[in-house]
């Protein structure tokens, strides 16, 4: 019995730091440039990803994923130019594509400030719930 107890507490841990793929209910978030911005607030920067991805585990995500890429307890977000870079890899841009999974209400709810924000300056963020999603392994 104690065995089992430590290799479920194993599984959460590795699952909680990306090594293990994730799968449950959530969301998929995308995030959007103003259509034809420039101006550095019409464009979605890395602090605006890292604030997104904190608003989910702000509201009990249990693992995120952005642009395929899993982040684990060292993920990291930069913006290098034009071009995001997750984990050291170059991710799909514009959208970015922000999946999380965790209870889909909840982390909904989080986003809608944030939402409220993007679109006074033409930014796009658009959630979508969903019942099951995967998130792969790091």
């Amino acid at each position: 019995m104690e065995l089992d107890q430590l290799q479920k507490q194993l599984r959460r841990v590795q699952e909680a730091s990306g090594t293990l793929p994730l799968e449950g209910p959530g969301v998929i978030v995308e995030a959007a440039d103003a259509p034809g911005g420039y101006l550095w607030e019409e464009i979605v920067h890395d602090q605006d990803i890292r604030e997104i991805v904190n608003s989910l585990y702000h509201a009990g995500a249990e693992g995120v994923e952005i642009g395929g890429r899993r982040l684990g307890t060292a993920g990291w977000v930069r913006c290098v130019g034009p071009v995001v870079v997750v984990n050291g890899e170059t991710v799909a841009a514009n959208p970015i594509v922000i999946r999380a999974v965790g209870n889909p209400t909840r982390l909904e709810k989080s986003l809608r400030e944030l939402q409220e924000v993007f679109a006074r300056t033409g930014k796009r963020l658009s959630i979508e719930k969903k019942e099951s999603i995967t998130l792969t392994a790091r």
